[in-house]
């Protein structure tokens, strides 16, 4: 997955690749957003760790089909900024 960031004011865009792998498979990264999430927040994070094995796959899928990406969520705002998730 790549999460990219465009502002007016700047010449580069901002990339972030996350692996879907780290996301799905990572016990460590699930078991810190655990421990630092409070209340009924709390059961959001556990019922997304059983949701997010499932929905890579999906997505993954989905993506192969389209010939290896496609854009998630593309947001433009009225200031020129943009924010484009790939998978």
């Amino acid at each position: 997955m790549k999460v990219v960031i465009k502002t007016p004011g700047s010449t580069l865009p901002i990339t972030i690749a996350i692996p879907m792998g780290l996301v799905k498979h990572s016990s460590f990264l699930w078991d810190m957003a655990i421990k630092h999430t409070h209340g009924s927040d709390r059961e959001l994070v556990l019922m997304a760790r059983e949701l997010v094995p499932e929905c890579t796959d999906i997505l993954l899928e989905a993506a192969r089909e389209n010939g290896g990406h496609f854009d998630l969520v593309e947001v433009k705002s009225a200031s020129g900024a943009e924010v484009l998730i790939q998978i």
